[in-house]
């Protein structure tokens, strides 16, 4: 958690260069997740072309690993990933499972 406060103080005045990107996005965050960190992904939403936000009820910030839920946290990565229109994949076998 140390490092993920210092990155957020870091990142001051940066929120602005991340309109550039274009590829999507999958911004994560728990509705019991630090008021900051929710903040951060409000911020991240409006300026961000091509994002994908999904608040999990009921977790934190430390939902991915063993003391919060990793299989909530798993199930969204996976669908995210595993959508062609998001990722751009031109995989066959991927794009017949969706």
């Amino acid at each position: 958690m140390r490092y993920d406060a210092q990155l957020v103080i870091d990142s001051e005045g940066t929120l602005n260069d991340y309109a550039a990107l274009t590829m999507p996005v999958l911004l994560l965050g728990g509705s019991r997740s630090a008021s900051y960190l929710s903040r951060t992904l409000d911020a991240l939403q409006r300026v961000l072309p091509n994002v994908t936000r999904v608040e999990l009820s009921s977790i934190g910030h430390t939902a991915p690993d063993n003391t919060g839920d990793p299989l909530r946290v798993a199930d969204q990565l996976r669908g995210f990933f595993s959508d062609p229109n998001r990722t751009g994949s031109r995989d066959p076998r991927r794009a017949a499972r969706s």
